[in-house]
């Protein structure tokens, strides 16, 4: 997964990135899960996207080959055009305050169709490789559904649970990190929810009264519907840690520590 994940700076790494990522999906793809993807398309145009950067192939090419995976058995079409805007690299930290604090952008291909694609009536399945806390994902949904469409779908090929360290498995042996491997990498394969629940958009819309209104709107620029259900429960988690001290202008200010801290500044 990690071979798929470093890309290639030429053909023969390419080749060797592409294969590694077909491994990949044979080992990590639930096929039983496209069934489940499958029972919510409802007949309108629909598209699948994965978020890469402005330098793929020159990159990560494991979440498009799912995305491309995705969309050859569901026989839907694989939108090409919606980019990564260049930004820190988040997965040097798994610290879910820093990456909340530097949200991932995206914007359209100039030279693309996409930008006439995304719009009301149309139908998107976001697919990314590996979830931690649901960043990216809340990300492109946001972008995505301010242009008009609609997001039915984000699901991830793998994750890790809550509270694994990943640098402490490199010390494990492999029978050891065989206890790991059904809420890793699923093998075999696991699932587990990626939406937020209804109820806990409840508690971030009630959270202190609804202190939260238009706050994320602003900070991130799409609101708490967008976020992931691991994604929210830590917002909550950290907002709560505050206790009867908590201020909006206390919790923007721990944000905004996060993001200096994260920027080396």
């Amino acid at each position: 997964m990690e071979r798929a994940k470093a890309g290639g700076n030429n053909r023969a790494e390419l080749q060797d990135a592409f294969g590694a990522a077909e491994d990949a999906m044979e080992r990590y793809m639930r096929y039983d899960s496209l069934a489940s993807i499958r029972s919510l398309l409802s007949g309108r145009l629909t598209y699948v996207v994965a978020p890469v950067k402005p330098s793929y192939p020159n990159g990560n090419v494991l979440a498009s080959y799912f995305a491309s995976t995705i969309a050859r058995e569901l026989e839907l079409t694989r939108l090409q055009g919606i980019f990564q805007k260049p930004r820190r690299k988040r997965d040097k930290t798994k610290e879910f305050l820093p990456r909340f604090s530097n949200p991932v952008e995206f914007y359209f291909d100039p030279e693309g169709r996409a930008q006439n694609i995304v719009r009301e009536g149309v139908d998107f399945i976001l697919a990314d490789d590996v979830l931690t806390y649901g960043g990216t994902f809340a990300g492109l949904r946001g972008f995505i559904e301010s242009h008009g469409g609609r997001v039915i779908c984000m699901t991830a090929l793998a994750g890790m649970p809550d509270g694994f360290n990943r640098d402490l498995a490199k010390s494990l042996s492999p029978t050891q990190l065989a206890r790991y491997d059904k809420s890793i990498f699923g093998s075999p394969p696991g699932e587990f929810p990626l939406a937020l629940s209804s109820n806990l958009l409840k508690e971030i819309e009630t959270f202190r009264s609804g202190i939260f209104s238009g706050f994320f709107e602003e900070l991130l620029g799409y609101g708490p519907n967008c976020f992931t259900e691991r994604e929210a429960r830590k917002l909550l988690s950290q907002a709560e840690r505050y206790g009867s001290r908590f201020s909006l202008d206390a919790f923007r200010k721990g944000i905004v520590h996060a993001q200096r801290t994260a920027n080396g500044s």
